[in-house]
């Protein structure tokens, strides 16, 4: 299935004060292709059963996004924030694997 929509990417920490940094994230809007694998529900230790996705999203990677500084760290997927567990840069496209919901 197509997919068009928003990625995060992380970025160098910004010192805000002597000693303090804060993290940066920089959202990118991709268009590519994602593959609808499986969703499943661990509860683990939880008391509350987490969703768990196994897709992987394909796209044209930009220079920005094929430089070693930036690391994909979520993917907006069905209004949810889904976190990035691997990347493969496959050049000139970038594969993205995504699994439980991002709490960044």
């Amino acid at each position: 299935m197509r997919y068009a929509g928003l990625i995060g990417v992380k970025l160098p920490p910004e010192e805000v004060s002597p000693g303090v940094w804060h993290p940066r994230v920089k959202t990118i809007k991709v268009r590519g292709k994602i593959y609808a694998l499986k969703v499943s529900w661990s509860s683990g230790t939880l008391q509350q059963e987490t969703p768990r996705a196994t897709h992987k999203l394909t796209f044209i990677g930009t220079a920005e996004l094929l430089s070693d500084s930036l690391l994909p760290l979520w993917v907006e997927w069905q209004g949810t924030k889904w976190e990035v567990i691997s990347v493969d840069y496959q050049r000139p496209r970038i594969e993205l694997r995504i699994g439980g919901v991002y709490n960044g």
